[in-house]
């Protein structure tokens, strides 16, 4: 039987791994952008499946503050309001249980129109809104954040 063989760079280095079969996923931009080789080539039917494919526009925020204010024992903290909308920073995904040393990070992520709007305003807006949304949640607890990174999928 052939073996189905894939090339991954990992860390700078080529890494490869075999199999008779494998399956792997990964985002629609990947293969838009290029960053996905294939060899052999995909045939024209399957190089335009591809081509019809979209990824919405995709978001994510990093939030990192000198401590934590937030509930540490939920793995998300939710927020829907009737003034601000629905789609104003609706999630937190409190970082810190996930990574060595819990370090004081909330990850929120937006989609779509909103995605597109925040990924095009200044970092420092983004900072007060995601405040402003936490203070509604958190009240006086909330201090300033110390940094934020922006990841977009755009």
């Amino acid at each position: 039987d052939e073996c189905v063989c894939a090339t991954a760079v990992e860390n700078g280095e080529n890494q490869q791994y075999c199999a008779r079969y494998a399956i792997h996923t990964f985002p629609v931009g990947s293969i838009h952008f290029g960053n996905v080789q294939f060899e052999p080539e995909l045939t024209e039917t399957k190089t335009f499946a591809f081509s019809q494919l979209s990824m919405a526009p995709f978001l994510k925020i990093w939030i990192s503050f000198n401590g934590t204010f937030w509930d540490t024992d939920v793995d998300e903290i939710g927020y829907v309001d009737d003034i601000l909308g629905r789609e104003y920073y609706p999630r937190f995904t409190p970082l810190g249980n996930s990574y060595p040393g819990n370090p004081p990070i909330l990850e929120a992520f937006l989609t779509g129109e909103t995605g597109l709007r925040v990924a095009q305003q200044d970092p420092e807006i983004t900072k007060q809104q995601i405040v402003e949304v936490l203070r509604r949640i958190y009240g006086d607890r909330v201090t300033e954040p110390v940094d934020i990174t922006l990841h977009d999928f755009i």
